[in-house]
């Protein structure tokens, strides 16, 4: 079997010889800018990530039987036009979710030093699904109220959209949509900037969520934007404009990414029948010391929240500087995200050293579950 994959998909080698042995497949590597250059002719099994774009145009005189995207999000393929081909094709809904909280949490600690925003007010949750619940989760360990909308997923009587609205800060986790009775193509558009001022709104969703040319200083809105419209480029424009902003690295940890191995090499194991060895490769954890556990918990009491904890591995202030200079300097944003330092999720943090007091908190923090709830959404 000829498996060719991008060579940015992590540990795939050791997944596969999970359900195949060696001399069954050979595995060819390839960057997301060569997919054009193959021979598909030559190809049984693709397995890619989301730049690699799938469809009429791009898939042609093939001998392809499976594609697996190791991503949440399945915009990149035309699934459609798969269908009509009957090549099976594979995702991992929910594999960086638990990054992307970890990203709000650190966007939260920004928002709350510079206060723009109080733990007490909450937090609008717009999108229900597989991050939308694990953030849900992760406020609710911290006693930080908030209030949810999905039109899809819960009662509109119980959980508007202005009820979010009310809330000094504002998350989105919604896949890009165009049709259906609520559609979120340019769902914050002009009238909900307004409705916004003051207040602070993240993205970590899809570019095309937030309409991009009608953002202005004028909205006194803060954003933090983790995905474009425009992507793969950036309007360097949104640097004065934008309050917070990272170059799509929100789900980009080493556990979503690795997670996304795992789901797609389970899924082929599936296609083609095989039994799955439930083997399960640990990769190594972020330890804290007494006294860092210490000051967070001193933190927690002092301020209701964490401060540094989320951010210890993910520093979006640091991350913004990073980004603007390397987009300054010429860099693609594909090339930007792979100099994105290997993390954790903070849910995979571990605690070290003995005879801590008040560990509760943290300890919930650190035993939330580490794998993908089985739940659909983004």
């Amino acid at each position: 079997m000829r498996i060719f994959a991008d060579k940015a998909i992590p540990a795939l080698e050791s997944n596969l010889l999970r359900i195949l042995k060696h001399d069954e497949f050979s595995l060819t590597l390839f960057s997301d800018d060569q997919f054009e250059t193959l021979n598909q002719d030559t190809i049984d099994v693709l397995l890619i990530r989301s730049p690699t774009k799938i469809n009429q145009n791009t898939l042609t005189n093939h001998k392809i039987k499976f594609i697996g995207s190791a991503t949440a999000g399945i915009d990149h393929l035309d699934t459609v036009f798969l269908d009509d081909l009957g090549i099976k094709w594979a995702h991992a809904p929910g594999c960086n979710a638990w990054s992307v909280v970890h990203y709000v949490m650190s966007a939260l600690e920004v928002i709350y030093q510079e206060g723009l925003g109080t733990v007490s007010n909450g937090v609008g949750i717009i999108g229900y699904g597989n991050i939308g619940k694990r953030l849900a989760t992760t406020l609710e360990t911290l006693k930080i109220p908030f209030s949810i909308y999905d039109p899809y997923l819960l009662d509109l009587k119980k959980h508007s959209l202005e009820k979010v609205f009310n809330h000094d800060v504002i998350t989105l986790h919604v896949p890009l949509t165009q049709k259906g009775a609520y559609p979120t193509f340019h769902m914050i558009d002009s009238n909900e900037l307004g409705v916004l001022k003051n207040k602070s709104l993240i993205n970590t969703s899809r570019g095309g969520v937030i309409n991009e040319a009608v953002i202005s200083n004028e909205h006194y809105i803060n954003l933090v934007l983790d995905v474009w419209e425009s992507e793969p480029t950036v309007q360097e424009e949104y640097f004065n404009t934008v309050f917070l902003y990272t170059p799509h690295i929100a789900g980009y940890s080493l556990d979503g990414k690795e997670n996304g191995t795992k789901i797609i090499t389970e899924r082929l194991g599936i296609f083609l029948g095989r039994s799955l060895d439930t083997r399960h490769f640990e990769t190594e954890r972020k330890f804290f010391n007494a006294e860092e556990i210490v000051a967070f918990q001193r933190e927690y009491h002092a301020s209701s929240f964490p401060r540094g904890f989320f951010s210890a591995q993910l520093n979006l202030s640091n991350q913004m500087q990073a980004f603007k200079l390397l987009h300054q300097a010429g860099n693609s944003l594909s090339k930007i995200r792979s100099k994105h330092l290997p993390r954790r999720d903070f849910n995979n943090y571990s605690i070290s050293g003995k005879n801590l007091n008040e560990l509760e908190l943290l300890s919930k923090l650190t035993l939330l579950p580490k794998t993908s709830m089985k739940e659909p959404g983004c």
